[in-house]
C-alpha cells in the first residue's frame, strides 16, 4: 500500500537523481515518487503541484524541493506518526512561523519569537547555518505557515493549490491558509534533518507574487497562532523591509503605495525623508 505520494517539480535532472536515491535509502516506508518535468517552464508551482496530485495516490503528499538531503533515517515513519497522533494536524514542515501577517512580508521576517526551525541551510558564501529553535514544548510546534522546501500534506480532496497565483513563490503561505480555513492544524517539527542546498533570492518576481497573495488573502489576515503578536511596531519594519525590497528591484510605484501605509503608522519615523529623496531622485530620472 502506498502511503506516501512525494511529488517534485524538477528543473534539473542531476539534482533529481541525487534526491531519489536519498529518499529511497532515508524514507523508511513505501512511497510513490512522482516527478513534474519543468526543465521547459511549461508549469508555474501551483499547477504543477496540483498535476501532482491528480497523479497521486497516497494519504499524505509531500512536496519537496529537488536541491535537498534528507539526514534523518525513518523520516516517513515519523511523518506518519504525526499525522496519526492527531487528526486536527493537516500540514507539517520543517521551517514556519506563527504568524502571516497583513504586510507583505516572507514568513521569516516576521517577529523572531514567532520563528520555528530545523533545517540545515547553505548560505551564498558557502556558510552551512543550522537553522534552529522556536520548540517550546517537544518535538513539534504549531505555527500558521510552513516554508515550502518541504511541506507534508495530509489529503483533502477539497483543497488544492490555488492557480490564481502564478509563479514560485508564496504557494506555501497560500495552501497552509486554505487548510486552516478548514479547520487544520499546522505543525513544524524538529525529528526530521533536511539539507537545503540553495538560498531563496528577493527579485521582482518575488516581489510581484509576495504582493499579488497579499491582495488575493487581504481578507483572511492577519493570522496568528497562540499568543504571538503583531502589532504597529512589526508592521512597520515590516513595510520598511517590503519598501526596501521594492527599492533594490526598482519598483518605484508599490515603493511609494507602501511609503504612504508606513507614513500612516509611522508618521515620525526618521526613514521618510530618505524614502522622499528617493521618490525625487526617481521622478527627476523619468522627467529627465
Amino acid at each position: 500500500m502506498i502511503e506516501f505520494s512525494i511529488i517534485v517539480c524538477s528543473r534539473r535532472a542531476s539534482l533529481l537523481k541525487a534526491l531519489e536515491s536519498n529518499i529511497k535509502d532515508t524514507i523508511g516506508c513505501p512511497y510513490e515518487l512522482i516527478v513534474l518535468d519543468n526543465s521547459k517552464n511549461k508549469y508555474s508551482i501551483f499547477s504543477a503541484y496540483n498535476v501532482g496530485i491528480e497523479k497521486s495516490k497516497g494519504g499524505i503528499l509531500c512536496f519537496v524541493h529537488e536541491d535537498v538531503l534528507f539526514h534523518t533515517r525513518d523520516w516517513g515513519g515519523k511523518l506518519k506518526n504525526i499525522f496519526s497522533q492527531n487528526l486536527q494536524v493537516g500540514i507539517v514542515g520543517i521551517a514556519g512561523s506563527k504568524i502571516i501577517s497583513d504586510i507583505a512580508s516572507g514568513w521569516w521576517e516576521q517577529p523572531s519569537k514567532t520563528l520555528v526551525k530545523n533545517v540545515l541551510q547553505h548560505r551564498p558564501d558557502g556558510r552551512v547555518e543550522h537553522l534552529k529553535g522556536g520548540f517550546e514544548d517537544g518535538n513539534e510546534e504549531e505555527v500558521a505557515v510552513i516554508d515550502g522546501v518541504f511541506m507534508c500534506l495530509r489529503r483533502d480532496g477539497q483543497i488544492k493549490f490555488n492557480e490564481n497565483l502564478e509563479g514560485f513563490h508564496n504557494y506555501d503561505q497560500s495552501i497552509c491558509l486554505d487548510y486552516l480555513r478548514q479547520g487544520y492544524r499546522i505543525v513544524v517539527t524538529n525529528k526530521i534533518l533536511l539539507e537545503h542546498f540553495s538560498n531563496g533570492t528577493i527579485d521582482s518576481r518575488w516581489l510581484n507574487a509576495t504582493y499579488n497573495f497579499y491582495k488575493l488573502y487581504k481578507q483572511h489576515l492577519p493570522k496568528i497562532i497562540g499568543d504571538a503578536e503583531l502589532g504597529d511596531s512589526e508592521r512597520g519594519q515590516q513595510i520598511s523591509h517590503f519598501i526596501f525590497h521594492c527599492k533594490n528591484t526598482g519598483n518605484a510605484k508599490l515603493a511609494f503605495k507602501f511609503w504612504l501605509k508606513l507614513f500612516k503608522i509611522k508618521p515620525l519615523n526618521p526613514e521618510h525623508q530618505n524614502h522622499f529623496r528617493y521618490f525625487l531622485n526617481f521622478l527627476r530620472t523619468k522627467l529627465g
